[in-house]
């Protein structure tokens, strides 16, 4: 057996990084299909009610588990990986074991709040109890992998949990599951990696792992950091998620709930190719601001040229024909879908477009800013959500989001980027909206005359009149030196795929 590797070189603390990267990019992609496979399969076998309750709980209870975790996860693998950086083993296994008996001490209190939401049967509170203890009381492990910085692992262990949530999704559905069996069914399969954690995990930070112990005497600014990471990322997740599902099931509105988690996830899955495209870039924004932070800004720059070129591109390209179709996916069952998903879908786009701003005001380290843009992003969604759901139902839901979702990203530029604007840096952003409004619209009109005919041609002319149009309209929308960054950044089989911002530098 080869001797463990303690203590991480900066060469190597970067060779991990970027393999984790890479390899959380190909996992994106690669379980991108399976995702929409298992929302066609689950929402026409469930219907909107029963899907609308999967919908909730997919939801609501991994925001209770990590609003009940007080950011302990973070602060602990934030000081455990400085630590085994620095060759300090025991301060590692000091901190796992902490961070594991955390866990142990807040299981009571987030099985009460699942029992709650989740109203299980007998047999359903038997597996979700024995999958808690499991999962909580190993969390140890991949403490130890996070604290190697070994991503690429983490990625790998990420898409087989993945993987098997969308099998025993797919296959509690067919079995006649209900909303609440089908959500248990996808949650606890994600044990399935839990051995392959502990075989893949230091022997020297295994052992800590397996004796968790009282979280006492932790390292000065545990509990601040903490605290304020967890603010910071309970916030994030409530207006940058589908939140207003919350307020929809409490209005009962199963319909409009069901319409509108499916249309936010095919949104959401619509921009998973920029944002992994982006992941290499964003990241290395703060570690330019520490260690050369005369290249912050031209990094930023150039992240934020390649994300309003990508999001341009793909809004082109893409908004019309999955507007086309998601009726056909989804069924009469889900009426609007369409509709919804190109609304929400801009907003995403949006979002998108504007993480590297989210990243400068981490690179800058300014939480405190995050924390003002997000409470008040939350308040503008939650109150134009209550106030229109009951007159416009999901248009309310949706009117919410993108209230929420524009505020935030508003206040991060601002508060990030100061007197900086698309303009000053490179961002062709008035070319850019013409080109990808007009780029849209043919693509619609194509796709809608084509699928008289049959829908799948009209979707697939939808495709290729968007994107030619766009192609030919943006063209020197981006630098070639932006573009062989991009290339370097990515892995080989996706930096492929990438061509189409080379032939924009033309």
């Amino acid at each position: 057996m080869p001797a463990p590797n303690i203590g991480l070189s900066a060469p190597e603390l970067q060779r991990r990084a970027l393999r984790g990267a890479a390899w959380s990019m190909a996992s994106s992609l690669v379980g991108l299909p399976l995702a929409v496979v298992v929302s066609v399969v689950v929402a026409r076998t469930l219907g909107p009610r029963e899907f609308g309750r999967f919908a909730y709980l997919t939801f609501l209870v991994p925001l209770l588990y990590q609003a009940t975790d007080l950011g302990v996860a973070q602060a602990t693998v934030r000081s455990a990986s400085r630590d085994f950086a620095a060759g300090a083993v025991g301060g590692t296994r000091d901190l796992i074991a902490k961070g594991a008996g955390w866990n142990l001490l807040r299981l009571p209190l987030i099985f009460g709040l699942i029992l709650l939401v989740a109203h299980p049967s007998a047999l359903l509170t038997f597996v979700l109890a024995g999958f808690l203890v499991l999962n909580m009381g190993g969390a140890g492990f991949a403490y130890a992998l996070s604290a190697e910085n070994r991503g690429a692992v983490a990625a790998k262990l990420a898409f087989i949990e993945g993987l098997a949530a969308g099998v025993a999704s797919i296959a509690a559905a067919l079995a006649g599951g209900s909303g609440t069996t089908v959500w248990a069914a996808a949650w606890a399969s994600s044990i399935v990696a839990f051995p392959v954690s502990i075989a893949l995990s230091n022997p020297e930070l295994r052992g800590a792992a397996f004796r968790p112990r009282l979280p006492r005497a932790l390292p000065a600014g545990f509990w601040r950091f903490a605290v304020l990471s967890a603010a910071v990322s309970l916030l994030y997740a409530l207006v940058f998620s589908r939140s207003e599902i919350v307020i929809l099931n409490a209005f009962d509105d199963h319909q409009a709930l069901a319409v509108f988690a499916l249309a936010y996830g095919l949104a959401q899955r619509l921009t998973l190719p920029v944002d992994t495209m982006l992941g290499p870039l964003v990241l290395a924004l703060s570690a330019l601001d520490a260690a050369h932070p005369e290249r912050l800004r031209p990094a930023f720059d150039r992240a934020l040229r390649v994300a309003s070129v990508g999001t341009a591109f793909i809004a082109a390209a893409a908004l019309a024909g999955v507007a086309l179709l998601a009726p056909y996916m989804y069924g009469p069952s889900y009426p609007g879908v369409g509709a919804v998903f190109v609304a929400l879908a801009v907003v995403s786009l949006v979002q998108t477009g504007a993480q590297p701003y989210v990243a400068l005001a981490y690179a800058k380290a300014r939480p405190g800013a995050a924390l003002r843009a997000y409470t008040v992003a939350l308040v503008v969604d939650v109150t134009v959500t209550v106030a229109l759901i009951p007159r416009i139902g999901v248009w309310g839901a949706v009117a919410g989001n993108a209230g929420g979702g524009i505020v935030a990203v508003a206040l991060l530029a601002r508060a990030a980027a100061g007197k900086s604007s698309l303009r000053s840096a490179g961002v062709p952003a008035v070319k850019l909206a013409v080109v990808t409004s007009a780029a849209s619209c043919l693509a619609y009109a194509a796709g809608a005359a084509a699928g008289q005919v049959t829908p799948l041609l009209g979707v697939v002319l939808a495709v290729a009149v968007g994107a030619a149009a766009f192609l030919g309209g943006a063209r020197g929308a981006i630098s070639t030196g932006d573009a062989s960054v991009l290339a370097q950044a990515l892995p080989r089989p996706l930096a492929r795929g990438a061509r189409v911002v080379a032939l924009l530098a033309r």
